[in-house]
């Protein structure tokens, strides 16, 4: 087999076994962004991994006069447990930026790019927790109690509770709180990361107990 049909069989493996989600933003009850989200299954330095892709753009009135184009793209391994490359580019006004961030497999850490941050990799960043958690949900409560969260060379610790539950969905109280360390890389951050990291904000999840899916936070 060439190498070129071998690629496009990859591709087409990687195609029928992705998953897609779309999630709608609102701002005092009205439509203000649009989430678009693709996880699927590839190859990173020869070994299975997992690719996750967000895209989080404005609509509506809000993109006449405050426009924001965002896209975000984590490799992780299978379980989302750890973090092999993350990028983002970033464009809304007053702030236009790239980032990205590659594991080093002699020192197992994840160092960012043009940058001397150097993280251990064996943890999440926001997209790979939503993900992680959609596929252990129903062990939240006595599974995930101590996380440590990777912000753009900046960590979080992170504590999980069950708020509620019924026959159709499960509620969880997502809490964050700033490690102690250095000053981030980027003294500014793009709106989407901002929102979810807000100090003093309240975090709740809404899972589907059935599918396991995030369905609002």
């Amino acid at each position: 087999m060439n190498n070129r049909a071998f690629i496009m069989i990859l591709a087409l493996w990687s195609v029928c076994l992705s998953q897609k989600y779309e999630y709608d933003i609102t701002y005092m009850g009205l439509p203000a962004a649009e989430v678009k989200i693709e996880v699927s299954d590839t190859i990173f330095l020869g070994a299975p991994a997992k690719i996750i892709k967000y895209n989080t753009h404005t609509i509506s009135f809000i993109h006449s006069f405050f426009a924001v184009d965002n896209e975000y793209k984590t490799i992780t391994s299978p379980d989302y447990k750890k973090i092999l490359s993350f990028s983002k580019e970033t464009h809304h006004p007053g702030l236009d930026d790239t980032l990205s961030a590659i594991l080093n497999i002699n020192t197992n850490l994840l160092e960012y790019v043009h940058t001397s941050k150097k993280i251990n990799s064996e943890i999440f960043n926001v997209f790979s927790l939503f993900h992680y958690l959609q596929d252990t949900t129903s062990k939240i409560e006595s599974k995930l109690s101590n996380l440590v969260i990777d912000k753009e060379g900046s960590l979080f610790k992170g504590h999980l509770s069950l708020e509620s539950e019924n026959s159709r969905e499960k509620i969880v109280d997502l809490n964050l709180h700033k490690l102690n360390e250095p000053t981030p890389i980027n003294r500014k951050t793009d709106i989407f990361t901002w929102a979810v990291f807000l100090e003093n904000s309240k975090r709740k999840l809404i899972f589907n107990k059935r599918t396991g899916i995030l369905e609002k936070c």
